[in-house]
């Protein structure tokens, strides 16, 4: 009889032990989850600030050509073809590459991609996001 304690003791023992990591190990995870979720959502609020940044730069390449500058800004590429036209540079030194799209000659797209694939999308001067026709159309097209 003796035995049959000491086994159901230890078992006990393996049961609260096994609960307590688990407890742990699932805060950790939200825990990882909110800071990872607050560090996307803090490159999203820069990387539309250096967006909007933009528009003044657009606006008088627009008032004086008649139509709105295309091109990119990629630091890590040397691609600065945006640059050159609209005499634009990201306000901060990040790694993102800047795509800038006509839409007609009343708007104009920014796409914001990072090196490790997120993107942002909006259009201007209107400041929404961008329409993802992708999202909408089905595969077999």
């Amino acid at each position: 009889m003796g035995n049959d304690v000491v086994k159901s003791s230890r078992l006990i023992q393996s049961l609260a032990v096994c609960t307590i990591v688990i407890v742990i190990l699932g805060l950790f995870t939200l825990v990882y989850l909110d800071y990872d979720n607050a560090k996307n959502a803090s490159w999203q609020q820069v990387t539309y600030r250096v967006m909007d940044s933009m528009v003044p730069f657009q606006e008088r390449f627009h008032e004086e050509h008649q139509r709105y500058a295309v091109g990119a800004f990629d630091r890590a590429q040397g691609d600065k073809s945006l640059s050159n036209m609209i005499d634009w540079r990201p306000s901060v030194t990040d790694s993102n590459r800047y795509v800038a799209h006509v839409v007609g000659n009343s708007a104009f797209n920014v796409t914001a991609t990072s090196k490790d694939g997120r993107s942002l999308c909006r259009m201007y001067p209107s400041k929404q996001a961008c329409f993802d026709l992708k999202r909408y159309l089905p595969v077999a097209l």
